[in-house]
This record gives C-alpha cells, structure tokens and sequence, in this order.
C-alpha cells in the first residue's frame, strides 16, 4: 500500500465519523450488549491525537492516543474489513509511539477486547505486556489490558 498516507485528524470528519460507526458496528457483533462505544467528540474534548490511515482519500484507519499525565492510552483502533491485513495497524500503532516518545510520556496503556485474536496478536508483537486494569477501567471477562514502557532517548 505504497500510496497509504497515515495523519493527524480531527475526529469530527464525516468520514471520520463513519469510520467510528463501522468499528461500532464490528464491536457490537463481538461483544453484543457490552458498552464499548467511544464518541469522537469525546475523543476531541479529552485531547486526543487521532492517526487516519487513508488511501486515494478513503479512510481506511484509526487509532488515538490520548496523554494521561506520564502516560498515554490508545484508544479506537480499528481497520476496515477490506483492508485488514495489510500491516496498516502496525503503522498507526508506531505512529502512536511515536507521537508518545515525542510528547516525552513514559508508557502506553490500552484496554481491547478477547475476541479480537489479531489485535491481540499484534499488540504482543509490538512489545505490549498484560497488566491489571487501569484508571477507571474494572477487570472484565471480554477485556485484557496491556501496558508498554517507552525508551527515552537522553540528550
């Protein structure tokens, strides 16, 4: 996919919005009757750095990190069904660490869901570690959560 471009957006978009609405669609079949909607205008009030993965200007991508003090987390990762597998989630996710590195917090933290085998797949490959739940997330049956210590690069 040499003509992906992956970049900062709002998550106002109308595309944006519809990308939103395809993951919730995807979440509801996997997890029907858990709560796991995330709005994107509450992503924009709390801050969040939103990464569109876009190809001949479809978007195709998401994931957002949102700095929490020391560390960030990285919510509304998601690819389209027609897309998956093309590595594009790896790319947004170092983007995401990238853009962590930069801002100079010290960790990521995530909470996804069981069922989703290659999202987990992938956040292991990255480096990402199960831990407890965090902030005001409760332990759950359909969730794992994962943490990642970020190298800082000393001057």
């Amino acid at each position: 996919m040499s003509d992906l471009t992956i970049d900062v957006e709002t998550p106002l978009q109308a595309d944006v919005t519809q990308l939103f609405g395809l993951a919730e669609r995807y979440f509801d079949a996997l997890y029907p009757g858990d709560s796991h909607h995330v709005d994107p205008a509450s992503l924009a009030e709390r801050g969040a750095i939103l990464f569109v993965a876009r190809q001949r200007g479809e978007a195709l991508a998401c994931g957002a990190l949102i700095p929490s003090g020391t560390f960030g987390e990285i919510k509304r990762m998601f690819v389209v069904e027609t897309a998956r597998g093309k590595r594009i989630a790896s790319r947004i996710l170092a983007c995401i660490e990238a853009e962590a590195l930069r801002l100079g917090l010290g960790a990521l933290m995530m909470e996804t869901g069981v069922r989703q085998l290659d999202a987990l797949a992938l956040y292991r490959r990255r480096g990402f570690l199960e831990r407890e739940p965090f902030g005001d997330y409760r332990l759950s049956p359909l969730s794992v959560y994962f943490e990642k210590h970020l190298a800082q690069v000393k001057d």
